[in-house]
């Protein structure tokens, strides 16, 4: 972003600069430092990550264990169940709202009960105990544990498995959802974080940016095919990144090449190689390589920038 502000100060335009990434999450972190700037950017490669269907799913779940009243975090999960709509999830709730006053449980643990069962479609009754298991888990770890432990739970229960039904790209997806491990381990209360996440949400939704007007350019690799920028920023060029992780362990690094090779070109004037030393998406922080694609490249062909903690080049 500091080097972004330098190269407008020196007369280019922010939709003469792009950045591309090989996957939607990686973009993660430089979208929330936008947002806190208020600098303007649009994405072209689809919606802004927290707009995706999955990051709202999982988010929902994490809401409504938080709060269990939150009807509409529940709807969104209770219809990714069989044969259950609008009306059937606020049956649903209605119902372990009752058994909750009726036996003095919270709402959670509630949803186990028979009676609540008993109103659950015969398409689903298979797939609910799992989904009630998930969610009391979800709720142990708000007592002690901090949020990102919370999300990762939520990952590896139900919705991992439905995310694995759902979709055909369902390994990007998980991808994604545990880039949420490394966001949320900025937060210490799980309030906080679902408070950042509302914050973030309707910073995108109020301030719509034109696509023709003058804002930064967020792609995905596969997106900016056929296109041109002055500038172009590649974030993430570390092994396990780009390329990619699967296709490593895969030994199918050809299209991971070809896609580095269309990023590259993409850069009429100047063009910017990022990796980061240290990645703490998912879990623990690890020290991370240059990617492969780096070390091919030759030495006379590019000089190296290191970020001084000054935020100076």
């Amino acid at each position: 972003v500091q080097r972004v502000k330098g190269l407008v100060d020196e007369g280019r335009a922010l939709a003469d600069i792009a950045v591309l990434y090989r996957a939607h999450f990686h973009a993660l972190d430089l979208q929330l430092e936008l947002s806190r700037l208020g600098v303007p950017y649009v994405i072209t490669s689809g919606v802004r990550f927290f707009e995706q269907a999955h990051i709202r799913d999982l988010v929902a779940i994490l809401r409504f264990v938080y709060n269990p009243s939150d009807t509409m975090a529940w709807q969104r999960i209770a219809v990714l169940l069989p044969r259950v709509g609008d009306k059937g999830a606020q049956k649903l709730h209605d119902a372990a709202l009752a058994h909750a006053r009726a036996h003095q449980r919270n709402l959670v643990d509630a949803l186990a009960g028979a009676d609540v069962l008993a109103k659950v479609p015969k398409d689903s009754k298979e797939e609910w105990p799992r989904l009630v298991t998930s969610l009391q888990q979800i709720a142990a770890t708000l007592q002690n544990d901090r949020p990102f432990k919370t999300v990762e739970v939520a990952i590896e229960g139900w919705y991992g498995d439905y995310l694995k039904g759902a979709y055909a790209n369902y390994a990007s997806r998980l991808d994604d959802l545990k880039s949420l491990i490394g966001f949320a381990s900025r937060f210490d209360d799980m309030q906080d974080l679902l408070a950042q996440i509302q914050l973030l949400n309707s910073e995108t939704s109020d301030r719509q940016v034109d696509p023709d007007a003058d804002a930064l350019r967020l792609t995905t690799v596969h997106q900016a095919k056929g296109l041109e920028f002055g500038v172009v920023f590649i974030l993430g060029l570390a092994d396990g990144m780009f390329p990619l992780r699967r296709a490593i362990e895969a030994d199918d690094l050809d299209e991971e090449r070809r896609l580095f090779y269309v990023a590259v070109t993409r850069a009429k004037d100047e063009l910017y190689l990022c990796y980061p030393k240290v990645n703490s998406k998912g879990g623990p922080a690890t020290l991370l390589s240059p990617s492969r694609f780096l070390t091919e490249v030759s030495e006379d062909l590019c000089q190296p920038l290191r970020l001084r903690r000054s935020w100076g080049w």
